[in-house]
């Protein structure tokens, strides 16, 4: 369980730095929010996908299920914190999106990182 929750820390501090690093970059050039959620869904399947390669490069097996795992543990807590931030809880066909592209991720990272072993 420490495996996981160190790799969803490592997948956050990864999405807070490129987030705060393109919120610098359209703060202080002519750089727009149109791109926005290309950069958000981007990092975050980046992210969840290195979630998932570190914490099934640590299991004996099944690197899918772990990643997946991490995944969705990773979308849980975005979600929280989304229902935190809005003070309303959202569940649309977006919510599913981010859920199934989570696992995707999280899965595609822990069959590269099940095989990645040392």
């Amino acid at each position: 369980m420490l495996t996981i929750l160190c790799a969803i820390a490592i997948a956050f501090a990864i999405t807070a730095i490129v987030f705060i690093g393109y919120a610098i970059l359209i703060t202080y050039t002519n750089i727009t929010e149109k791109h926005l959620s290309l950069v958000i869904t981007t990092t975050s399947i980046i992210s969840i996908t290195v979630a998932g390669f570190d914490v099934a490069k640590s299991s004996e097996s099944k690197g899918w299920l772990w990643g997946i795992l991490a995944g969705i543990i990773y979308a849980i807590v975005l979600t929280v914190i989304g229902v935190i931030v809005a003070n309303k809880i959202v569940l649309s066909s977006q919510t599913f999106m981010q859920f199934l592209l989570a696992a995707a991720s999280g899965g595609a990272g822990g069959i590269i990182g099940i095989n990645f072993k040392k």
